[in-house]
């Protein structure tokens, strides 16, 4: 099921989230192919003959996680990043898909870090949600 949200509550929700918290970023702009590698990775988007085609199979309890977290090395929206993590049910919980868990070091996670914070990357003219 999809659950959508009116224009109304959502720019409500992201005004209470500015007012809270003005000098934390306010939104962040997440490149399609970040989606897209979650999904492949999740098993959603398999390739059927050289196309990607949804696997409606996997979709039930299927979520992707997002942890806020801070790199302190930029000053772009304060360092505040989004990180997306495919999840998989297991005794009833979303899990977290880390690849190669076991090596903190390990170069290929499954965790996603290409999220653009906003106010840098923002639609400061057009969007209800900024205003």
């Amino acid at each position: 099921m999809i659950k959508q949200i009116t224009i109304k509550n959502a720019s409500n929700w992201a005004k209470a989230w500015r007012t809270k918290n003005p000098k934390m970023s306010k939104a962040f702009l997440i490149p399609a192919q970040d989606l897209t590698g979650i999904l492949k990775e999740m098993g959603i988007l398999i390739k059927e003959e050289g196309q990607f085609v949804l696997n409606s199979d996997k979709l039930t309890n299927a979520g992707i996680r997002a942890y806020l977290a801070i790199d302190a090395s930029t000053t772009k929206g304060n360092g505040e990043k989004l990180l997306l993590v495919g999840t998989k049910v297991d005794d009833g919980n979303h899990n977290d898909i880390i690849l190669n868990g076991n090596d903190i070091n390990n170069k290929v996670s499954g965790i996603y870090d290409f999220a653009k914070p906003c106010p840098t990357y923002c639609d400061v003219k057009k969007s209800p949600l900024n205003k």
